[in-house]
């Protein structure tokens, strides 16, 4: 409801249907703007500025939901009495809820593009996109198989980029590494990797990346074979680190936050080779 003449709902009917995809549930929103006389210039400011009391409102929203999602389901109640089948299971889970996370966040970032952001195990097997993406087998009755893929950004059905979403760069990494490889000798799409900086696990959290002057061999690997490493440190995963403590970026090593430009800038240069 409005106001006759007032035109406040189109900021509240955008506002209330955001946040309630993003929630999975109603949601009410309550907006009061005047600004006297205003010109387009104005009115240009005003709704690119709501747009982004929005998108912080969202971001606080997915890490809460994250942070409730890793406590009560991803973490078990007694760590050292776990089997091994039970700590498989919980790793896994966490793994799931990092990679919802990072999903949640780029399609939120990524809601005005054309870019669409998928699960990779939602993909459809007779889609031009799973062919696209599938590893190519020489001996073998089949002649692709489905590689470690978690999520993947798409211009229509072209890919942009495979991210890899990972807790830890204990085993993983390898395997990130190799599709980044194989992609670039098969294709151009590129291989990106998001994860928190979990530490080294000393005592004392230190970075597992170095820094640009003293790189770790994960640094160096990341460096020449992947199209980028976008850090996140939640606290839920860097349990060691502490105020002041970050990563120290540089090169490929940068933010989540960069990830949606990347995107997007390659994305345009997908639309220029079209």
């Amino acid at each position: 409801m409005s106001v006759p003449e007032h035109k406040d709902y189109i900021v509240s009917s955008e506002a209330a249907r955001r946040i309630a995809e993003a929630a999975g549930r109603r949601c009410l929103v309550v907006v009061g703007i005047h600004v006297k006389n205003a010109s387009k210039r104005d009115i240009h400011w005003l709704l690119e500025n709501s747009d982004k009391c929005i998108n912080m409102l969202l971001e606080r929203l997915i890490n809460r939901v994250f942070s409730y999602i890793y406590r009560e389901i991803a973490l078990p109640i007694d760590v050292d009495s776990e089997t091994t089948r039970e700590r498989q299971g919980r790793v896994m889970k966490a793994g799931e809820a990092w990679e919802k996370y990072v999903y949640d966040y780029l399609t939120t970032t990524l809601k005005d593009t054309p870019i669409t952001v998928q699960f990779g195990d939602t993909i459809p097997k007779d889609s031009r996109l799973w062919y696209r993406l599938s590893v190519p087998l020489k001996s073998s009755d089949q002649d692709a198989e489905w590689g470690d893929i978690d999520l993947v950004a798409t211009l229509e059905d072209l890919p942009i980029a495979i991210i890899s979403c990972k807790l830890s760069l204990h085993g993983r990494f390898t395997e990130t590494l190799f599709y980044s490889l194989l992609f670039r000798t098969i294709s151009h799409t590129k291989i990106v990797l998001v994860t928190p900086d979990v530490g080294r696990g000393q005592e004392k959290w230190v970075s597992e990346w170095g820094t640009p002057d003293k790189p770790s061999k994960d640094r160096l690997l990341a460096e020449n074979y992947l199209d980028g490493v976008y850090v996140k440190n939640l606290p839920e995963f860097c349990k060691g680190i502490q105020t002041g403590d970050s990563t120290a970026l540089g090169g490929n090593i940068r933010t989540l936050e960069d990830l949606p430009k990347d995107l997007i800038r390659w994305s345009e240069d997908i639309t220029r080779l079209l």
